[in-house]
């Protein structure tokens, strides 16, 4: 069965193709997964700053609410990876290695700021699982 880091790899590998006559097309995904996060976002009661991604340039804030990781940003395209990241980490009961991620490239998909910021993320996420 595919993991769903290598759902998200074969989405952008294919989403890169089309990026010669669309630019922004890697964004513009990001930007509709934003979309899915503000349907049920982190409680404003959590929103603090020990659950805060500092490294975003932008409001972002992750912590485990109703038995399950929720997030909330005031950027779409932070909203976006921080939807991917709780679709992997929900899907997932244990920590998951930043090296995992590796294969989205991410680096070269993000600015430096928002790449910060994801990897960031994964370690807030990771240091919130319960043993």
């Amino acid at each position: 069965m595919m993991n769903i880091i290598e759902k998200y790899k074969d989405t952008f590998d294919a989403l890169e193709i089309m990026r010669e006559m669309e630019p922004n097309i890697i964004y513009m995904h990001l930007i509709s997964l934003g979309k899915k996060l503000q349907e049920d976002p982190l409680s404003e009661e959590k929103r603090l700053s020990k659950n805060q991604v500092t490294y975003c340039q932008f409001k972002l804030y992750v912590d485990i609410e109703d038995g399950k990781f929720k997030a909330w940003s005031d950027a779409m395209i932070a909203s976006g990876y921080a939807y991917m990241l709780l679709d992997v980490f929900n899907s997932s009961n244990r920590t998951i290695d930043a090296k995992e991620f590796d294969i989205l490239n991410i680096d070269e998909l993000l600015s430096m700021n928002r790449t910060s910021g994801f990897f960031q993320m994964i370690d807030i996420m990771n240091s919130k699982i319960p043993e």
